[in-house]
C-alpha cells in the first residue's frame, strides 16, 4: 500500500508526493535521524517481490554515489529500500542554482526530480522606497542631472533613478543576467542587462554601455530600449559597416555628441569607435595595440590603452581616460591626439572650473586645471566605510569608481565596494544618498541566499557545494548544514593576495571550480580578461571553510594585459610564467594534469604537476600545448591535435580513459565537439551542429552531460545517443519537486557531476 502524507516508513516522515511513473512513486520525506529532507522511491509490489530485480537494484549492482555526496544535506536523496543508489548532477543557472536528481535502475526508466537547493531569485532591491534604504551591488557609474541621479547598478544588472523626492526606481533591467531574450523593442524595465558599466544622457534618450552583452543600447524618451551598436559577440570587427553588425571587445564607456553621433570606449580592443548618424561604425582612435604613442599625430595611428571613460571637454574635444595610461584628448575638428595629464584617470569628470575630479585608490582627487596641483577631496586611502556627515577627507571609501559633478558643484561618487552612492558637497561634507551598504545572501540558509550570477560550481569530498559569485568577485560555499558563506574574495575587481588568506585576496569574475586529488580548489580569475588559474589550499582540517591556515596562490597564467599573451611560447617552461589570451574553462584528467581552454588563442594547454604530483607552484610544474596551433579555423581531423586548428575552444573535459573532448566555435557554423585520443594524440570531430553552454563527462559511465539554456542533455559517448533528461525547452522557472522533463529553466548553463 502506498504511503500517505503524514505517515511514516521506518524513521522517515512522509510529507508529499513528488512524482509517479511506471517504476513506482517518489515521495518527499524527512529523515528523523539526520534531520534532513530526502526523497523515497516506493517500488511496485511486483518489483519488490522479485529477488533478481531487487538484487540488480542493490548498491552492489547499481551505480553509487561517493559516500560524501550521500551524506551531503544539500541534496535530496532518492532511496530504494533504504539504500541510496542513483547518479546525481547539479545544474547552475545565471541567477538560481538548481539540482536535478536522476534515479537509475538496470531495467527502469529514470525518475527525474528537479528542485532548487540555493538561491531565492532576483532580490528585492528596494524600488519604491527611499534611495538610502535600497540595495545597490557594486555601482560603477553615477550621473547627476537636473532631473535627478542616474545610477548604473552594475551587479544588480539594472539602471536606477533617484528623482528629487528621493524614492528610487529601476529604469532598465530585471535583475537577471541572462544571455538570451534581451527585450529589445520593449519596455526597458522588462529588458535584460548584463553588468552595465556606463551611461550617457542625451536629448534622444539614455545610452547604456551593456558591457557583458557587448552592446550599446538606448532607452528612448518613451521608455523603450533598443540596440544602437553591437551583435553580442566578443571580438573587434565591423568597422565601415552597420554598427548593429559590429563586435566589441568589452565596451566600457559611451558618450554622445551634439550631432547624435555615439562614441564608444572599446576597452579590450584599445580603441575608441564612433557610430555616425547613418548607423555606420568606424574606429577613430587606437590601433588595437595598447600603448601611449602618437601624440601630435593622427588619432587613427596613435596607440591608446584600455580606455574606460569618455567625457566631452567641449563639443570638439573628447577626453579618453584609462586606469593604466595617461589621459588623452582627441580633437574631433583636426583629428589629432594629445596627452592632457600623465595621471591615469580611469574614472573622472570635470567640475565647473574645468578641473579634473577622479578616483584614485580609495581617495577622490582634484587636479587644478591651471597649476596641475593635485588635492585630495575625499578619502584617507584606507578601504572601509565611515565618515558620513563629517569632513570627506576623513571618511573611508572602498573602491570608488564612477563619479559625476552636479551643476551646483557637488561630487557624486559610486562607492562600489560599499554598495553606496555618496555625495561630497561644496563644504566638503560627505553623505550617503543611495544604497544601504548591505551584502545580501551570506550566513543564511541556502534558499534564503541571493545568488547573482554563478559561472562555476564544484563539490568537495565532504559534500560541500562551492560556487562562484561572478559579479561580486567571491567564492561561496553551501555547506552540508545548508548555510551559505563566503570563503574567498574581498569583492574587489583586481588580482592580489597570493600567499595570504583567501578571504583577504582579490580576484575578478571568478568562474569554473574543480578540486584536485589533494582537495585543493582551483578556479579561474578573469582579471584583465586573460585569465589565470588560482588555487585555494585548505588548512589542516582539509576543508575550504575560512579557517586561519588556508592559503591562496596562482598556479598557471598571469593577470597582465592581453597583448602580452605568450601564444604558446611559454610551452616547456613554468606554468606560472604563461600568459593566456582568454581562458574559459579548466578540467583535470585521470593523471591529475590541468587542462586549460585558452579560447581566444585557439589552443588547449596542459599543466603537468611536479615530481610530487601536487600543484604547489613548484619549479617543475610545466605547461605545454595539448591541442591547437593558434589558428582560428577548424581543420586537421585525423592528424596530431597539436598541429590541428581549433576555433575558439570554449569548454573542455576528459573521460575516464583520458580522451579530451573540446567544444569549439560557439559563435560560428564550425561549432562542434572534437575528440583528442589519449593514446595517439589524434584529433577527430565527434559531434557537430548544436550549441551548448557547458559540458561534463562522467568518467565511469562514459556519458557526457551538457546544457542548452533551457534543457539538460545526456550524450552517450559510445553510441552517440542524445537524450533530454531535464527541461521542457521553454524559458522560465518552474517545476520544482516535479518531473525534471516538465521543468523550465531560464538560462541553465553551468553544471558539475557529483
Amino acid at each position: 500500500m502506498p504511503p500517505q502524507p503524514g505517515s511514516r516508513l521506518g524513521h522517515y516522515d512522509v510529507t508529499a508526493l513528488l512524482g509517479e511513473g511506471g517504476m513506482g512513486q517518489v515521495w518527499e520525506a524527512t529523515d528523523t535521524q539526520l534531520s534532513r529532507q530526502v526523497a523515497l522511491k516506493i517500488l511496485p509490489d511486483a518489483f519488490a517481490a522479485d529477488p533478481d530485480r531487487l538484487m540488480r537494484a542493490s548498491p552492489s549492482k547499481a551505480r553509487q554515489l561517493p559516500y560524501a555526496a550521500v551524506r551531503a544535506r544539500l541534496l535530496a536523496v532518492v532511496c530504494i529500500i533504504g539504500r541510496p543508489f542513483p547518479t546525481y548532477f547539479l545544474v547552475v543557472r545565471f541567477v538560481f542554482l538548481a539540482v536535478v536528481l536522476s534515479a537509475m535502475l538496470a531495467d527502469a526508466q529514470p525518475v527525474n526530480i528537479v528542485t532548487t537547493v540555493a538561491g531565492s531569485g532576483p532580490p528585492d532591491v528596494g524600488d519604491g522606497r527611499p534611495a538610502v534604504d535600497a540595495n545597490l551591488e557594486r555601482p560603477q557609474t553615477v550621473l547627476a542631472s537636473s532631473a535627478g541621479l542616474y545610477i548604473v547598478d552594475t551587479d544588480n544588472h539594472r539602471v536606477r533613478f533617484v528623482p528629487p523626492s528621493g524614492i528610487i526606481q529601476t529604469l532598465a533591467g530585471t535583475g537577471t543576467a541572462e544571455n538570451q531574450g534581451l527585450g529589445d523593442g520593449g519596455l526597458a524595465t522588462n529588458a535584460i542587462l548584463r553588468f552595465p558599466r556606463d551611461l550617457f544622457r542625451a536629448p534622444s534618450g539614455l545610452y547604456i554601455a551593456d558591457s557583458n552583452h557587448y552592446l550599446i543600447r538606448r532607452i528612448d524618451n518613451a521608455g523603450v530600449i533598443d540596440r544602437v551598436a553591437g551583435n553580442r559577440f566578443f571580438f573587434h570587427s565591423g568597422d565601415g559597416g552597420p554598427a548593429l553588425e559590429a563586435s566589441f571587445a568589452f565596451p566600457r564607456s559611451v558618450a554622445v555628441d551634439q550631432s547624435s553621433q555615439v562614441y564608444i570606449a572599446d576597452s579590450q580592443a584599445h580603441r575608441v569607435r564612433r557610430v555616425d548618424q547613418n548607423g555606420i561604425i568606424t574606429t577613430i582612435a587606437g590601433t588595437g595595440i595598447g600603448g601611449t604613442s602618437g601624440d601630435g599625430g593622427p588619432v587613427t595611428q596613435a596607440q591608446i590603452s584600455s580606455p574606460t571613460t569618455l567625457r566631452f571637454r567641449s563639443p570638439t574635444e573628447l577626453l579618453i581616460g584609462s586606469y593604466t595610461a595617461p589621459t588623452r584628448q582627441l580633437d574631433l575638428s583636426t583629428g589629432l591626439i594629445s596627452t592632457v595629464t600623465q595621471a591615469a584617470l580611469g574614472s573622472f569628470d570635470l567640475d565647473n572650473a574645468g578641473n579634473f575630479i577622479f578616483s584614485q585608490g580609495n581617495r577622490i582627487v582634484r587636479i587644478d586645471s591651471g597649476s596641475g596641483l593635485q588635492t585630495v577631496i575625499a578619502g584617507t586611502g584606507t578601504a572601509g566605510f565611515s565618515g558620513d556627515g563629517g569632513p570627506a577627507t576623513q571618511a573611508l571609501l572602498d573602491d570608488p569608481r564612477g563619479l559625476s559633478v552636479s551643476s551646483t558643484g557637488d561630487v557624486l561618487v559610486a562607492d562600489a565596494g560599499n554598495n553606496r552612492i555618496r555625495r561630497i558637497d561644496s563644504n566638503g561634507v560627505i553623505q550617503t544618498v543611495a544604497g544601504n551598504g548591505a551584502v545580501l545572501g551570506d550566513n543564511v540558509t541556502a534558499t534564503q541566499a541571493v545568488v547573482y550570477d554563478s559561472q562555476g560550481l564544484g563539490l568537495d569530498a565532504f559534500g560541500n557545494l562551492f560556487f562562484t559569485d561572478f559579479p561580486n568577485h567571491t567564492i561561496r560555499r553551501l555547506s552540508t548544514d545548508g548555510i551559505v558563506t563566503t570563503v574567498a574574495g574581498i569583492r574587489r575587481q583586481e588580482s592580489s593576495g597570493d600567499g595570504g588568506h583567501p578571504l583577504n585576496a582579490a580576484f575578478s569574475n571568478p568562474s569554473m571550480i574543480l578540486f584536485d586529488t589533494a582537495g585543493q580548489l582551483l578556479f579561474l580569475d578573469l582579471t584583465r580578461g586573460t585569465g589565470a588559474v588560482r588555487m585555494i589550499t585548505p588548512g589542516i582540517d582539509g576543508v575550504a571553510n575560512g579557517g586561519p591556515d588556508e592559503r591562496i596562490s596562482t598556479i598557471a597564467g598571469q593577470n597582465v594585459p592581453r597583448d602580452q599573451a605568450d601564444h604558446g611560447a611559454a610551452d616547456g617552461g613554468r606554468a606560472q610564467n604563461a600568459v593566456f589570451t582568454g581562458v574559459r574553462d579548466i578540467a583535470l584528467d585521470p593523471q591529475g594534469h590541468l587542462i586549460v581552454a585558452d579560447w581566444l588563442d585557439h589552443r588547449v594547454r596542459k599543466v603537468t604537476p611536479g615530481a610530487d604530483g601536487v600543484f604547489n607552484r613548484g619549479l617543475d610544474e610545466i605547461i605545454t600545448t595539448m591541442a591547437g596551433n593558434g589558428t582560428g579555423t577548424s581543420a586537421g581531423d585525423g592528424g596530431p591535435a597539436t598541429q590541428a586548428s581549433i576555433n575558439e575552444p570554449l569548454r573542455v573535459d576528459v573521460d575516464g580513459a583520458g580522451n579530451l573532448f573540446i567544444f569549439q566555435s560557439p559563435n560560428s557554423s564550425e561549432r562542434a565537439i572534437r575528440r583528442v585520443d589519449a593514446s595517439s594524440g589524434t584529433i577527430t570531430t565527434f559531434a557537430s551542429g548544436f550549441f551548448l553552454y557547458d559540458l561534463a563527462i562522467d568518467p565511469t559511465s562514459g556519458l557526457l552531460f551538457y546544457t542548452t539554456s533551457t534543457r539538460v542533455h545526456e550524450l552517450n559517448l559510445t553510441s552517440g545517443a542524445d537524450t533530454v533528461i531535464a527541461g521542457l525547452g521553454e524559458s522560465g522557472f518552474s517545476g520544482d519537486r516535479g518531473n525534471a522533463l516538465l521543468a523550465t529553466f531560464r538560462g541553465a548553463s553551468y553544471l558539475t557531476l557529483v
